[in-house]
C-alpha cells in the first residue's frame, strides 16, 4: 500500500524544505496576522486617544481579528489531517473553553461570555492551524520574530514619536506613569512583559536560524532597554525568573540522565531556604521600583475577590463576565478602578470557579511537561535551540499570571502565545515519540510496477 493511501503523508510533519518553499506572501501574511494578534501596534490600529477613556477595540480591529481567525483556519484546512491531530492534542484547552461556553447559562452577561469564548477558541484554533501548515519549528520561529518586531518597533517609536509611545501627563488613565515607555503597545505593563520574554528567548532559545549572534544579542539588548524604560516590576520579575529557570534547565540537561533525578530532588530541598534568604533582596528590589510586597494593592483585591467567590465557588460567575459584575463594588471599596483582577488565576477563579481553575492549571502542567520532554530528549536536532522556547513560555505564563490577568481570555499577547506554543510543543513531542516507531518499522520495498510492498 502506498504512503499516500494510508494517510501517513498528510500526518508527516512538513520538512524544512517544504516550509522554505511556502510562498513569501503567505509567510508575510502569517507574520502580519501574529503582529496584530500579539497586540503590537494596537494604539495605531485602533486610533486610541489616550486623553479620553481608553477604548482598545474598534470595528476595524474586530474586522481584522475575524480575518486573522479565518486565515488560521485556512492554514489548518490546507493540511487537514495534521490540523485534526493538532486539535485533538489540544483537548485540555478546549475542555476549558467548553466550560467557558457553558458558563453563559449562569453568567450575568451571557453575550460578553460567548463573545470572549469565541475569541479565545478562535485563537487556539489558529494556533493549531499554524502548526499544521508551518510545522512546530517554523511556528516557534514566527513567535520569536513577532516578539522582536514588537520590541524593536517600540524602541523606534519611543525615540521618533514620544507623544504616542510614552505615557503622558494628559492621559485619562494612569497619568502617574508620565514619561514611561509603552512603545507600540497600549500600556507599559505589556511592553515590560513582552520585553522580558523577548530578551529570554533571543538569549537562550534563538539559534542560527534566527540570524547571527550579533543580531540576537542586539535584539536582547533592545529588549532590556524597553524593560528598563517601561519600569515594569512584573517584567523584571519575569526576566529574573526566566533566566534562572533556563540556566537551571541547561544545567539539568548537561547532567546526564543518571544525575537528573538527584538534581531535581536537591533543587526542591534548596528552593524554600533560597526563597527565604532572598526575601530581603526581593523587598529591596521591589521598593526600588516604587512597589511594595502588597503588589501595589493587589493583595487586598485578591482577598476581597476570594470572599466574593465563596458565594459561588465551584463554577464561578461566568467567563470574562463575573468580574465585570463585581467591579463596581470593588471600585467603591478601594476608591480605585481595578480594570481586571490583576491575576490570571484569580480571573479564572472568579469566572469559572474552582473547576475552571483546576482545568487551567492542568493545561499549564501539560505545557510544562511537554516542554521539559523536548529539552531533555537526546534527539533534538529538528528544533535546535528553539527546543527551549516552549519551556521559556511556560515559565513566563505561570509567573506573569500571578500579577496580571492574561491566561485563557483573549487579553494581551499571552493567549496567542499559549495557543501557538501549546500546539507546537505537542506536535514536536509527538514527532519525538514517533521517531523510534518509524525507525523500527519494516522497510518499504519498491516493485517493478512502482508500488510499495
Amino acid at each position: 500500500m502506498s504512503e499516500a493511501g494510508t494517510g501517513r503523508a498528510q500526518l508527516r510533519r512538513p520538512a524544512e524544505e517544504e516550509v522554505a518553499a511556502r510562498p513569501a506572501v503567505i509567510r508575510l501574511m502569517a507574520v502580519a496576522a501574529l503582529v496584530v494578534l500579539f497586540d503590537i501596534f494596537r494604539p495605531q490600529i485602533v486610533g486610541i486617544d489616550f486623553e479620553q477613556a481608553i477604548e482598545i477595540y474598534s470595528p476595524l480591529l474586530r474586522g481584522l481579528l475575524i480575518g486573522i481567525y479565518a486565515l488560521g483556519l485556512c492554514f489548518g484546512l490546507m493540511a487537514p489531517r495534521r490540523f485534526a491531530a493538532s486539535l485533538l492534542r489540544a483537548w485540555p484547552i478546549f475542555l476549558v473553553l467548553l466550560l467557558a461556553a457553558l458558563s453563559a447559562f449562569w453568567s450575568p452577561l451571557p453575550g460578553v461570555t460567548l463573545q470572549k469564548t469565541f475569541a479565545s477558541t478562535a485563537t487556539f484554533v489558529l494556533g493549531c492551524g499554524y502548526v499544521a501548515y508551518f510545522g512546530a519549528r517554523e511556528t516557534l520561529r514566527l513567535v520569536a520574530i513577532v516578539l522582536a518586531i514588537g520590541i524593536l518597533a517600540s524602541a523606534l517609536f519611543a525615540f521618533m514619536t514620544p507623544e504616542d509611545a510614552l505615557h503622558q501627563r494628559t492621559d485619562a488613565f494612569e497619568s502617574i506613569h508620565a514619561g514611561v515607555w509603552r512603545g507600540v503597545f497600549y500600556h507599559r505593563v505589556l511592553l515590560g512583559q513582552a520585553a522580558a520574554l523577548t530578551c529570554i528567548i533571543w538569549l537562550f532559545c534563538a539559534g542560527p536560524s534566527l540570524g547571527p549572534l550579533v543580531l540576537r544579542l542586539a535584539v536582547a539588548a533592545v529588549a532590556v532597554l524597553c524593560l528598563v524604560r517601561s519600569e515594569s516590576a512584573g517584567g523584571y520579575a519575569a526576566l529574573v525568573i526566566g533566566v534562572a529557570a533556563l540556566a537551571g534547565l541547561r544545567l539539568l540537561e548537561g547532567a546526564g540522565r543518571n544525575l537528573r533525578g538527584v538534581l531535581l530532588v536537591l533543587g526542591i530541598f534548596l528552593l524554600v531556604p533560597l526563597l527565604i534568604a532572598a526575601e530581603a533582596l526581593i523587598s529591596v528590589g521591589i521598593a526600588a521600583l516604587g512597589r511594595d510586597l502588597t503588589f501595589t494593592g493587589r493583595w487586598q483585591l485578591w482577598v476581597l475577590l476570594i470572599d466574593l467567590v465563596g458565594e459561588n465557588p465551584w463554577l464561578g460567575y461566568g467567563f470574562s463576565a463575573g468580574y465585570q459584575v463585581l467591579r463596581p463594588a470593588v471600585t467603591a471599596m478601594f476608591g480605585y478602578d481595578f480594570v481586571n483582577p490583576h491575576s490570571g488565576y484569580m480571573d479564572i477563579l472568579v469566572g469559572l470557579g474552582v473547576v475552571g481553575l483546576l482545568a487551567v492549571l492542568f493545561v499549564l502542567f501539560i505545557l510544562l511537561r511537554q516542554s521539559l520532554r523536548l529539552v531533555l530528549r537526546e534527539d533534538v536536532a529538528r528544533l535546535g535551540a528553539l527546543r527551549y522556547l516552549p519551556f521559556a513560555v511556560a515559565v513566563f505564563l505561570i509567573g506573569a499570571n500571578v500579577v496580571e490577568a492574561m491566561l485563557i481570555e483573549s487579553r494581551g499577547f499571552a493567549t496567542a502565545l499559549l495557543a501557538l506554543t501549546f500546539a507546537a510543543a505537542g506536535d514536536a513531542v509527538r514527532g519525538l515519540a514517533a521517531a523510534p516507531r518509524l525507525a523500527a518499522a519494516p522497510a518499504v520495498l519498491p516493485t517493478l510496477a512502482g508500488q510499495a510492498r
